[in-house]
């Protein structure tokens, strides 16, 4: 996913607006990504194209992630996992809006978005 060209809190936010969007704009799309890492946990080949795209999505999430640690000059250490749990809550998100219709994807991307930009880690709680 394309983000923006906003860096830091600004980027997080804005990305987590576009999710916000493509959940109600693309659940085709949604569900075909859901069905290629489906179909990946058989496929080498298939399953090696899913994992290069997921490890691109979240390497740009700990970019974000690193950039909003630097405006508040934190440590950035645990951006990487921060960004992996990011991750695996949006692939969550996406299946949740795909299979309940009472599902609320947007109060679920607020929640996330809040609980993501608000991490605090005391000294040895680091990943």
């Amino acid at each position: 996913m394309k983000y923006g060209d906003e860096q830091g809190a600004a980027g997080a936010q804005a990305a987590y607006e576009k999710f916000k969007a493509m959940l109600k704009d693309k659940q085709a799309t949604h569900a075909l990504y859901i069905q290629l890492i489906a179909v990946g946990l058989h496929d080498k080949e298939l399953g090696g194209g899913v994992l290069d795209f997921i490890r691109e999505d979240r390497s740009h999430i700990e970019d974000i992630a690193r950039q909003v640690f630097a405006e508040r000059e934190a440590d950035p250490t645990p951006a990487r996992a921060i960004a992996s749990v990011i991750e695996a809550a949006v692939l969550g998100i996406m299946v949740q809006n795909l299979i309940d219709p009472e599902f609320n994807a947007e109060e679920a991307v607020d929640a996330l978005n809040a609980m993501s930009l608000s991490a605090v880690f005391t000294p040895g709680q680091g990943a």
